[in-house]
């Protein structure tokens, strides 16, 4: 949230203090200082969706997301992530892109 802050423009006090506000509100705070691992997110386009998967460590990933089985695989670099009964496993400094079932 810091770096998104500083991307943005925002004083670095007033980053923080918000980005330790916002991590309270949604009982994170423990959570504050944990490095983030993998980003999963759908894009939604005008004629497709896609489930975008990075992994911008070094290591292997896994984590359970609330998508059971992912489509075609339309982008990959630097490995292939697996998706199979909503575990998502993420080779490190990997990007895959599927594309988007329900």
């Amino acid at each position: 949230m810091l770096y998104i802050a500083s991307i943005k423009g925002l004083q670095p006090k007033y980053a923080k203090r918000r980005t330790r506000e916002l991590l309270k509100l949604v009982n994170l705070e423990k959570e504050a200082d944990r490095k983030i691992r993998t980003f999963v997110y759908k894009r939604i386009g005008k004629d497709e969706e896609i489930l975008v998967v990075l992994n911008p460590s070094g290591d292997e990933a896994v984590c359970h997301i609330p998508v059971q089985e992912a489509g075609e695989v339309i982008y990959e670099n630097n490995g292939r992530a697996s998706l199979k009964g909503g575990e998502l496993r993420v080779p490190g400094a990997s990007a895959t892109f599927f594309s988007y079932r329900k």
